[in-house]
């Protein structure tokens, strides 16, 4: 019995396999670790550490996939992108004491780097991606399974 147990272990992954095309593997769910997890109810309506501070202050907190900065909101991952291009343009010798270093990072991160026309534009910018990513969820909630936007139209 303790072979079979241990068989058995060595058939669990994290993720769920999936083939060439990335479509998961019927029944390699079963054995994802993650896709356990996610069923156990309790584990699935578990708030993140964040989210617990956030309620305690008062506000909503968001989760948005990981590596979908568009989808943040407002803007604020392209406002990032903005000051840290501003930053690696300056010299080292600007960055190298503590003082300079901090004077430098409030220069990138000035409203003259940072402007209202520039912010705006960067926030029309992620909500058309949002806007694009929910087009495409709805039309694939229809059951439409070829993508009614193209990349083009996107950008």
């Amino acid at each position: 019995m303790a072979g079979l147990m241990e068989a058995r272990l060595e058939k669990y992954t994290m993720d769920p396999a999936t083939d060439d095309d990335g479509e998961v593997l019927e029944g390699a769910e079963d054995w994802s670790l993650k896709c356990l997890m996610a069923s156990c109810l309790d584990f699935a309506e578990e708030m993140t550490a964040l989210q617990h501070v956030g309620s305690e202050l008062g506000v909503s907190v968001i989760i948005t996939p990981k590596c979908h900065a568009e989808l943040a909101g407002e803007g604020i991952e392209y406002s990032w992108g903005v000051t840290k291009g501003v930053y690696r343009r300056k010299p080292l010798q600007s960055k190298r004491s503590k003082e300079s270093f901090k004077v430098l990072v409030q220069e990138c991160a000035s409203r003259e780097i940072l402007a209202t026309k520039t912010v705006r534009k960067l926030s029309r910018r992620a909500r058309a991606y949002i806007c694009a990513y929910y087009s495409l969820y709805e039309s694939k909630c229809k059951g439409n399974d070829t993508p009614t936007l193209t990349l083009p139209l996107i950008k």
